[in-house]
């Protein structure tokens, strides 16, 4: 297995906090194209691996995660990047937005699955997804899709995402190809006079939550040694955290254990029956419907949580999990209420 090294560098992270994201329904993105006099460029939603492409003249490029993991093996896809980028002279160094991910056969692996074939596996099934050139010769730069294509059209290892240009009617028949047909995740859409705003339309609601919680005591499920559930939190602006839904569903019975002893081991408060842990574990959950509300505003200091008032929050309904999120920071721009449609 190949050595884990990491950078100090954060162009994936600095890229991300360069925009805002906002999410949308379909519907309400319909209506937003409908009422808009403006184009867009749309793009299918690639689920794999932020990172960055770091390209210097004379030198082999790497990949490097949000965490400054450096990914540097032998990659077909980072010879093809090389081969390329040496070739054009006024290029000196380069630095890529896009997404790691398995692919087979045209196929994208699941998060999990890709993400091992990343780090261990067959590295010829790894292919790189560009959406944009973050930094150009040492300048922090912004680019669109005909830029990119200029560069890395129709390349075997290199897949640049499915995108068009255009209104309601080429978002609609790009949703129908990516999401209806082809099941998948959603869209990424920006308009050029604002290309800073960042459009993702999901086909199913996800929200990305910390854990403070592990319950319940005294239940069915913790009587057998196992999880019941997990209460969960958003974080406002100062980096407080904001109650919402607890999730029960979506576990497999191995999970629920490897949580119950995660509890057991690492509780800072039992109060009620709940376990209340430091926020430390990242989830995505999907939902079938949110409300925003008022909810309990928490403050974390000394291992222990205090209630500081009510503020604006979110609650979802019929909250399932989906699988932790070791890409995520705990901070407001990965876990706000940003991520729930208006």
């Amino acid at each position: 297995m190949a050595k884990r090294i990491k950078s100090p560098l954060r162009y994936a992270i600095q890229w991300r906090d360069s925009l805002k994201f906002v999410d949308m329904t379909y519907s309400g993105f319909a209506d937003l194209l409908l009422n808009s006099n403006e184009k867009y460029y749309l793009s299918e939603k690639i689920d794999g691996e932020l990172n960055t492409l770091i390209y210097e003249k004379e030198t082999n490029p790497y990949f490097i995660t949000k965490s400054g993991v450096i990914r540097n093996r032998d990659y077909p896809v980072l010879k093809e990047y090389k081969d390329i980028l040496d070739k054009i002279k006024n290029i000196n160094d380069i630095v890529i937005a896009g997404e790691l991910k398995a692919v087979h056969d045209g196929q994208h692996y699941p998060f999990n699955q890709s993400q091992s074939i990343i780090q261990t596996g067959a590295v010829e099934k790894v292919r790189h997804f560009p959406f944009d050139i973050y930094r150009l010769n040492g300048k922090q730069i912004r680019t669109d899709f005909p830029t990119i294509e200029k560069f890395f059209h129709n390349k075997k290892y290199i897949n640049i995402p499915k995108w068009v240009y255009g209104g309601v009617d080429e978002f609609k028949k790009l949703w129908n190809q990516i999401v209806t047909q082809g099941k998948g995740e959603g869209i990424v859409a920006f308009s050029p006079s604002k290309p800073k705003i960042m459009y993702r339309i999901k086909h199913v609601l996800t929200a990305d939550v910390v854990v403070v919680t592990i319950g319940k005591e005294g239940e069915k499920a913790w009587n057998k040694g196992q999880a019941g559930y997990l209460k969960l939190a958003l974080l406002d602006e100062n980096d407080n955290f904001l109650l919402t839904s607890k999730v029960g569903t979506g576990f497999t019975k191995k999970l629920r254990i490897e949580l119950f002893e995660y509890a057991q081991k690492n509780y800072i408060e039992s109060k009620d029956g709940d376990l209340w842990i430091s926020p430390e574990i990242i989830v995505e959950v999907k939902y079938r419907r949110h409300r925003f509300v008022k909810v309990p505003l928490l403050k974390y200091s000394n291992k222990k949580y205090t209630q500081i008032g009510i503020s604006d929050g979110v609650i979802m309904d019929q909250t399932s999990f989906t699988r932790f999120r070791k890409d995520k920071r705990l901070s407001h721009k990965d876990l706000s209420t940003i991520q729930f449609p208006i």
